[in-house]
């Protein structure tokens, strides 16, 4: 079986030290990633796939419309 083990001791300094976040330092500018640049061509066509084959296809498209209009213009379906 495994043997158990008392916690380990702490000097009493180590716990009166307050937990501090860095100091700045002055002049330095931080660093800001660069945003990334945008495709050359962007892609706004959604494909839909595992839709139930049992709904008729008119409840289907105004279902599928209702949803997605609120996200933009539904060109076809």
């Amino acid at each position: 079986m495994a043997e158990i083990v008392a916690a380990p001791v702490l000097a009493a300094d180590a716990l009166a030290q307050p937990i501090a976040a860095p100091v700045p330092v002055p002049g330095a500018v931080p660093e800001v990633p660069a945003p990334p640049a945008e495709p050359e061509f962007i892609s706004e066509t959604l494909y839909i796939q595992n839709l139930n084959e049992k709904i008729k296809i008119p409840v289907l498209k105004q279902s599928l419309t209702s949803l997605f209009k609120t996200y933009g213009e539904v060109s076809m379906l």
